[in-house]
């Protein structure tokens, strides 16, 4: 190797180093002038701790079922057989003979109908239906099990 070669690397060398030092007295200095907190984060009793424990299991566990059943959702092609995605309405599948009826009569409109099931019977599209309901329901009491209790968890 060189001596010129050699000069470079070793200049080099201690750029880098020079830079790693710099770094971590930045990191050094950030650390000794951060302001203390004024006022402590509240402890929580162990009910709180237990309360708080099997509020995030619950969600963890209804999250997972979600997945699940959307996997099924998925697998029997079930996903598109609602035909109206409202938040608060629809919270109960048709309850007439009629209301099915009208409700099949809109899947038929769909896609997946025209591509996939155009020999589909109005009890097959039933059974796609509870399972597209089936996911739905499941989504929004997962959603009411994770809001609420957070809700309340925060205002105290």
């Amino acid at each position: 190797m060189s001596s010129r070669l050699l000069f470079r690397f070793a200049a080099n060398h201690r750029q880098s180093f020079g830079l790693l030092k710099n770094v971590q007295l930045a990191f050094k200095r950030a650390s000794v002038t951060a302001t203390p907190i004024k006022k402590p984060l509240p402890s929580l009793s162990d009910g709180a701790k237990q309360r708080i424990g099997l509020w995030l299991a619950w969600s963890a566990g209804m999250t997972a079922g979600a997945v699940v059943i959307g996997g099924v959702t998925r697998l029997t092609e079930s996903g598109l057989s609602m035909t109206n995605w409202h938040w608060l309405n629809d919270m109960s599948p048709p309850r007439t003979a009629e209301a099915w009826q009208e409700e099949f009569e809109r899947y038929k409109r769909f896609p997946e109908y025209e591509q996939m099931n155009r020999d589909m019977t109005l009890d097959e599209f039933k059974k796609i239906y509870y399972m597209a309901f089936a996911h739905r329901m499941w989504g929004r009491t997962t959603g009411i099990i994770f809001t609420l209790p957070a809700f309340i968890f925060w205002r105290r």
